[in-house]
């Protein structure tokens, strides 16, 4: 990959078996399993060391920061397996603190649920590497190559994922809080329920990346310049990624309702969703769509979204709701509850049809006569002594409907402002209650036709 990196494999090549035997202990040896406390690692790491001051030439002891595991301090310094080839190898739940593994080949691996905090892994081959679930927080994965890797559920925090190559890789449940992704390659890969609080993507290609459900609240775009002129990963970058700008083309941010039968795209929008059920998240994906993935205040105008126009509008419109909810809370919820913030044509249409059956409870069921208790208690205009409306006209011609069909007709009749009936009232009541409903109509044809345009005639902008 670099030159550099290539010097480091050169040194594992013909020591196949003594690769397999520093990964057998560090897996605990004849005891295998994780260790008891840091001690255990340390000695773990000072045996390696002696093995490799024998095995390979020129080997040195690095000093390296004092590392953790379970709050006491590993005292043994890190050993340096730089272009070591570990592939196919199952390290499942190895606990490898800071180990120094830039430039190796660790393609197809299995280090699912290891502990690798602060591991280095510059340049290092990790393609088909399963990961799910480990701790990599704070690693380093600079210009690693990740394609098709599988990191479901692992911990990320902090990561250094610079110019990384994650073309297919799964990343479903994820946490990358604080990232940085600066000039990563993202292209076609699964963010679904990934956490990306705080993360960097700077410079970073998501063309056809898959992002239903994450959490990007508050990420970075825009343009990057974070390497150092000597750093051979920037080198790599330019060649690759001249420009720096963060690239969403045909990029995936909202699932499909096909997606809920997929149990990876379950798993992953349930990995960080509060007891982990799945019928919360189907609601918001209903009533809260423009909030099912999160961009927050994301700063996405210094982002290329020439060929996803409907991100960009999409993030756009979420701030912009964002805002409206923390002015108003409660004109807000009304607003999602009945037209689903201007965009649920549906939910307003099923609105519609439930407000025309109310008032059509209300013309059949409202007594014909006011009761003589309420006398004295509402004004004298609105007695009466016939019902609200006379469906007379409706009866007419057409004589022998059911009532409860016979009444809702009216209430459409009015709603809609048709008037083919001749409805009219016959009391103060009667006035009322047309004059509402008959506003509530024009207020209700008028959303209509804005989402409408806004759904289906609206192209951009």
């Amino acid at each position: 990959m670099y030159t550099k990196f290539k010097k480091y494999r050169k040194r594992w090549e013909g020591k196949q078996g003594l690769a397999n035997v520093i990964a057998w202990i560090l897996k605990g040896g004849e005891e295998l399993g994780q260790p008891e406390n840091a001690e255990e690692i340390s000695n773990r790491y000072q045996r390696v060391n002696e093995i490799l001051k024998v095995n390979l030439e020129n080997y040195e002891v690095s000093c390296s920061d004092v590392l953790y595991w379970k709050a006491a301090p590993v005292l043994a310094s890190v050993p340096d397996l730089r272009g070591v080839n570990w592939s196919e190898l199952n390290l499942k739940d190895v606990v490898i603190p800071g180990l120094h593994l830039e430039g190796a080949v660790l393609d197809n691996s299995y280090f699912q649920d290891a502990y690798i905090y602060g591991a280095h892994l510059e340049g290092a081959e990790l393609r088909g590497i399963h990961l799910e679930g480990a701790f990599l927080t704070d690693g380093h994965l600079e210009g690693a190559y990740l394609h098709k890797a599988h990191l479901e559920r692992a911990i990320l925090t902090g990561a250094h994922l610079e110019g990384a190559f994650l073309h297919y890789a799964h990343l479903e449940g994820t946490i990358l809080d604080c990232a940085h992704l600066e000039g990563a390659n993202l292209s076609r890969a699964h963010l679904e329920g990934a956490v990306l609080i705080g993360a960097n993507l700077e410079g970073a290609t998501l063309t056809l990346a898959h992002l239903g459900g994450a959490d990007l609240n508050p990420i970075s775009v825009g343009r990057v310049n974070v390497y150092d002129d000597s750093s051979e990963i920037k080198s790599g970058l330019e060649e690759t990624r001249p420009g720096y700008r963060t690239i969403f083309a045909y990029t995936e941010f909202l699932p499909r309702w096909s997606s809920f039968l997929s149990i990876k795209f379950i798993n992953g929008v349930c990995r960080n969703n509060p007891g982990k059920k799945l019928w919360p998240i189907i609601i918001r994906f209903i009533f809260e769509r423009w909030f099912f993935t999160d961009f927050g205040n994301a700063r996405i105008d210094d982002a290329d979204t020439a060929l996803s126009p409907d991100l960009y509008r999409y993030v756009k419109d979420q701030q912009y709701l964002t805002r409206i909810r923390q002015r108003n809370k409660i004109l807000y919820r009304l607003w999602q509850i009945l037209a689903g913030c201007g965009n649920n044509i549906y939910l307003l249409a099923i609105w519609c049809v439930f407000f025309v059956w109310v008032f059509s409870l209300l013309y059949w069921s409202l007594p014909w006569q006011t009761p003589d208790f309420m006398h004295g208690w509402i004004p004298s205009f609105l007695y009466m002594a016939e019902k609200p409306i006379n469906p007379e006209a409706y009866v007419k011609h057409y004589p022998a409907p059911s009532e409860a069909f016979k009444w809702f007709f009216v209430s459409f009749d009015i709603f809609s402002n048709l008037g083919i009936r001749n409805t009219f009232p016959q009391n103060n009541i009667g006035v009322l209650l047309v004059f509402f409903e008959t506003a509530l109509g024009y207020l209700a044809l008028g959303t209509l036709l804005a989402i409408a345009h806004n759904k289906w005639v609206r192209r951009a902008g």
